[in-house]
């Protein structure tokens, strides 16, 4: 899969901002970021803090980044007026497909010739 029509022309991301997208995407533990996700519905930031072991503070910069770049979304849930707000995350379609298109680069760089 190249970058469909729909990526190119999305209303998130007018002309020139792709290449946003590719400096976030291409930055440390962010393909492992949107991986993780993908395998899950959602994850909390202590869940994905278990997970990878990464520092929280470039965990929290990290997702934000892909927040901001529309990949992830994040939801805060928590039971009951006393406890204390969790925030969710989790893949958005947009996300998905950029996912989808790393996994055919990574593909495509393991079968050169």
């Amino acid at each position: 899969m190249i970058f469909s029509k729909h990526i190119i022309t999305s209303p998130y991301y007018p002309q020139g901002e792709i290449m946003t997208i590719l400096k976030t995407i291409s930055k440390k533990y962010a393909n492992e970021k949107l991986k993780l996700l993908s395998k899950h519905d959602e994850l909390y930031f202590g869940q994905i803090l278990k997970l990878t072991g990464i520092n929280p503070k470039n965990l929290s910069n990290l997702l934000k980044e892909l927040e901001q770049e529309k990949l992830i979304i994040k939801t805060e849930k928590g039971k009951g007026d006393t406890q204390h707000l969790k925030k969710y995350y989790k893949l958005t379609q947009i996300g998905k497909q950029i996912l989808q298109l790393l996994n055919k680069i990574e593909q495509l760089s393991n079968h050169k010739t």
